[in-house]
């Protein structure tokens, strides 16, 4: 998301140079000023789905076990963390990695995750290499593999949001006003 946050490199009394966010409230203001104009649009994976192979020539590809595998980490730990014990006095980056080992132990199986892959036909990514679209339809967790702004930007934008999304400022609220504002749709 270009232009919300300017580093500014500053030199502190030893030297040493520092960053500074200097515009959070230019965001905030951003963010509370998009919810009055945004509407629930929520779309389902199901939707998505039809959609890029619709829209995209999209055929069904086979995730890897590796790639299941890290995509279910990456599900827990940012929409199914309180299935994961947490140790309550360790360093951040003990915890952390710990979390990581619960979330790579935990079974999809128990939380009902359901992981899909696309390949987007036709068009070649970064590097002439073939798009993937990987997702989970549960979490509605999706990435793109050797694609661009411009594809990203659009799924996130059909996918839309829930009112629940508005009224929280969810981070998929944040992705989708972004992504709004990057295509100069507000």
């Amino acid at each position: 998301m270009k232009g919300w946050y300017k580093n500014i490199k500053k030199r502190n009394s030893k030297g040493v140079s520092i960053n500074i966010n200097i515009n959070k409230k230019q965001r905030d203001e951003f963010l509370t000023d998009a919810v009055k104009g945004i509407k629930p649009c929520e779309k389902t994976m199901e939707d998505l789905e039809k959609y890029i192979i619709e829209k995209y020539n999209a055929t069904p590809y086979k995730l890897s076990v590796d790639k299941i595998k890290a995509l279910k980490v990456n599900v827990i730990l940012n929409y199914f963390k309180e299935v994961l014990n947490e140790a309550e006095e360790s360093k951040f980056d003990l915890e952390k990695d710990d979390l990581i080992k619960q979330a790579k132990k935990y079974p999809a199986e128990k939380l009902g995750l359901d992981f899909r892959g696309y390949k987007l036909t036709g068009n070649e990514g970064d590097g002439d290499k073939n798009i993937i679209i990987e997702m989970e339809r549960k979490s509605k967790y999706f990435s793109i593999e050797n694609g661009n702004n411009d594809l990203l930007n659009d799924l996130i934008i059909y996918l839309g949001v829930s009112k629940k999304d508005i009224d929280k400022k969810s981070s998929r609220f944040i992705q989708y006003v972004y992504s709004l504002k990057e295509v100069e749709r507000i």
